[in-house]
């Protein structure tokens, strides 16, 4: 279990006195100069088996509490991660892990609807696959695929609704320096 404080410099967002069909300018009650504030807490569940290969299967689930208007949801993820040598000295890595999320207060549809969502509103299901191979004692090549799924709205009930995919490659060469 962790449990995170946030203290924002910006002040909260409007509280949730709007008025059903009302103006956020007029019919909502600004909290004025108090600061925005959040309490994450986070629990997570790890089973891992190391042997000829490392896997581990966890389970994760995340609630943020603000102050402000807009800013509570409530996520989990379940996930897999494994790691093995193939042949010829490449290791192979992979991770799937998929979460879902929910927000508190109605505005985050509307906020999406703009076309705006926070980093915090972001859902990261997600593939991963990296595979790398040692070239010598401080050089190694790695090559790495992931393709994200992330929400792009909720709907009336404030169930996330899925959004676009992302898709990224990457190859890489590593050189790790040692001092000693």
């Amino acid at each position: 279990y962790q449990a995170t404080v946030r203290f924002f410099r910006g002040g909260a967002k409007y509280r949730s006195l709007c008025s059903p069909g009302g103006s956020d300018l007029i019919d909502c009650a600004p909290f004025g100069d108090t600061p925005r504030r959040d309490l994450n807490h986070l629990f997570r569940i790890d089973l891992t088996y190391l042997g000829g290969a490392a896997a581990r299967l966890f389970y994760r689930l995340e609630f943020n509490q603000s102050n402000s208007f807009s800013e509570g949801y409530r996520r989990h993820a379940i996930g897999l991660e494994f790691t093995s040598k193939l042949i010829w000295g490449v290791f192979m890595t992979a991770q799937l892990v998929l979460q879902l999320s929910s927000f508190t207060d109605p505005l985050f549809p509307a906020q999406a609807e703009r076309g705006f969502v926070s980093t915090d509103q972001d859902n990261r299901s997600r593939l991963l696959v990296h595979l790398g191979r040692d070239l010598s004692e401080r050089w190694s090549l790695n090559l790495r695929y992931a393709i994200y799924v992330n929400e792009s709205g909720a709907n009336a009930t404030g169930e996330a609704l899925p959004g676009f995919v992302r898709q990224t490659v990457f190859l890489g060469l590593r050189f790790e320096y040692d001092s000693d």
